[in-house]
């Protein structure tokens, strides 16, 4: 368990990311990326399409699994100063394979929603353009809210295509291109209108809420709820995306976890919110599902909360694209110095320090994918992919805690000196936490007895005592440990595969016409992936074996640990430099120190 160490930090000599990234900034990222134009749309829809009023319980349910997942984010984030996120957490327990097969799950997340958020932007602005009057009715004739018609008639075959869409992210990839700066202003004034349209949707949506709207608070009970909540927890993915950012920020320990907890809760409660007020404002058989707010405030004579509403989830689409766009080069970037990927990918550029060709790579396929593919039936592909990152984070804090490779070096920071158990010994409850999720999770989506609830939340239990009794505990991290230790991550395990449960085929009943399901095509995705990984390792091995095996990198288990080593020395020549001159330099934060003297050794040359 554990292989090789990723090459996480950039070789030395090879241009590193600019750090420019503070609290604030990384809090603004994560809060951009969570609520996006989502929090205007999709509470209606699963308002009216699943769970009623029930829809705060299901903002709960999602928040719940969001902060669990959060933790065990929080607890590698604080360990590491290198892009990467999940991709280098599940690599460091589980080997390059596992990190593969999250790389390929997280990048399903970012492609597809990046390009089913940037479908929406030409809507938002169709419906501004239309309440403003600023273009006569004819002249948007041809243009249905979200796409541009070709073709010989309205009822023919005719090719849809979005270029408003396209053009969205394209510009987000020139802005990227040019510098985390000037991305981080843009993203910065999108999410402070965002917000402000939000505060103000809530105050103005509580005057107008009719609390007998909530006397039937589950019409379609504990599945409805449940079912929204697998929904839902789209709204939810982004703070996992913040864990990409590290590279950049200027204190990422310290700032990253903080970022991802304020952002996580903060969004919870302006969810809940948001949702108390849309089933107040309108009975949930009557909220229309494409602009549940909108469309509210419009029918009581508010056109101007409407318009607000409208430039409000504008910005909050420009600002998800700005997110998902980010995450994903930096997943490149980190799949290139893994060796996983053409390096072309991860090389930075010395002037913009930025990730340059694959920022442009992924902005061109996203444009693409908005431009000509009906993005709206893969929607559920990005919550099942980044579900799946966060089970694996989980169990790789779980795992960790409990068993170590004999490679790994015995003093690094966390070892308690115990001796561990046998592998044997920790596979078995932990697969079986693993397993009885899964049994919980089917069962449930395919309407078993009760009994075999009871009897797999039991399984699940005694796992998780046995591991949490029985095992003695070989490493614990320093930085920032979970809480609540195995319950937390056991608990993660559990509530994101019941949600991956519901996110699967709602044809279970006999007779049910059968078609590709969610499952289906996240299994393609994941074979493909899988394959591609194979082919990457035959073409390698047929070259090595004809042209010999590349020399050994000159770094350790802990590459990380030894690129800040090296930045350490940076700094400490050239504080020698200064004090020799008679310069007084002032020493940065212990963790930070070296990190900022590489910039320091190189603005002085």
């Amino acid at each position: 368990m554990g292989g090789e160490m990723p090459h996480q930090a950039p070789k030395q000599g090879e241009s590193r990311m600019k750090k420019v990234l503070g609290l604030g900034g990384l809090t603004m990222m994560s809060t951009a990326a969570i609520i996006g134009s989502g929090i205007f749309v999709l509470t209606g829809v699963v308002a009216k399409s699943y769970a009623g009023p029930g829809v705060v319980i299901s903002y709960l349910i999602g928040g719940v699994v969001a902060v669990l997942s959060a933790m065990c984010y929080m607890e590698f984030a604080a360990e590491t100063s290198t892009t990467g996120a999940s991709i280098v957490y599940s690599c460091k327990i589980f080997g390059k394979f596992v990190a593969w097969l999250v790389a390929i799950n997280v990048l399903i997340e970012l492609v597809i929603a990046s390009a089913a958020v940037a479908t929406g932007f030409s809507g938002y602005l169709s419906a501004l353009i239309k309440n403003l009057d600023l273009i006569g009715p004819n002249r948007l004739s041809n243009w249905n809210g979200s796409t541009l018609l070709y073709g010989p008639g309205a009822n023919g075959n005719m090719l849809a295509i979005d270029p408003v869409a396209a053009a969205a992210v394209l510009i987000i990839t020139a802005l990227l291109v040019m510098g985390v700066q000037e991305a981080e202003w843009v993203q910065n004034c999108c999410t402070s209108l965002c917000l402000i349209a939000i505060i103000m949707s809530i105050i103005t949506g509580a005057v107008y809420s009719n609390k007998s709207n909530w006397a039937d608070f589950a019409p379609m009970g504990f599945n409805g709820i449940f079912r929204g909540a697998s929904v839902v927890f789209f709204a939810y993915l982004g703070f996992e995306m913040m864990a990409a950012a590290p590279e950049e920020a200027v204190n990422a320990r310290r700032d990253v976890p903080l970022g991802i907890g304020i952002s996580v809760v903060g969004c919870t409660i302006l969810y809940l919110l948001m949702a108390l007020v849309i089933t107040g404002m309108v009975p949930w058989q009557q909220i229309n599902a494409s602009a549940p707010f909108a469309q509210a405030f419009k029918d009581r004579g508010a056109m101007w909360m409407s318009i607000i509403v409208s430039f409000g989830g504008l910005a909050g689409i420009l600002d998800t694209i700005v997110v998902t766009q980010y995450s994903m080069s930096r997943t490149f970037v980190m799949l290139g110095r893994m060796g996983l990927v053409p390096p072309l990918l991860s090389r930075v550029h010395p002037k913009t320090q930025t990730p340059i060709f694959s920022t442009v790579f992924c902005g061109l396929v996203s444009a693409v994918l908005a431009l000509f593919v009906p993005i709206g039936e893969l929607a559920d592909l990005t919550s099942l992919g980044a579900l799946f990152a966060f089970c694996v984070v989980a169990s790789a804090v779980m795992f960790r805690r409990y068993y170590q490779p004999p490679a790994m070096p015995r003093d690094m920071d966390g070892f308690t000196g115990r001796e561990g158990a046998p592998l044997w010994k920790v596979l078995i409850p932990f697969l079986s936490i693993i397993g009885a999720s899964l049994g919980l999770a089917f069962s449930w989506a395919t309407g078993c007895h009760y009994g075999v609830y009871i009897a797999m939340f039991a399984w699940w239990l005694i796992a998780t005592v046995y591991i949490a009794f029985c095992l003695p505990v070989v490493f614990m991290p320093t930085k920032l440990p979970t809480p609540l230790f195995p319950w937390w991550p056991s608990a993660t395990v559990l509530t994101t595969i019941f949600l991956i449960a519901s996110l699967g085929p709602t044809n279970w009943a006999p007779g049910a016409s059968l078609g590709p399901t969610n499952w289906a095509r996240w299994g393609y995705a994941c074979i493909i992936g899988v394959l591609l990984f194979a082919g990457y390792a035959l073409a390698e091995s047929l070259y090595n074996r004809r042209h010999g095996p590349p020399p050994p990198r000159a770094m350790s288990y802990h590459d990380e640990q030894n690129y800040e080593a090296r930045e350490g020395s940076s700094k400490a020549a050239v504080d020698s430099m200064d004090v020799e001159s008679g310069k007084a330099i002032e020493g940065d934060a212990a963790d930070a120190g070296g990190e900022l003297g590489h910039d320091q050794a190189a603005s002085s040359k």
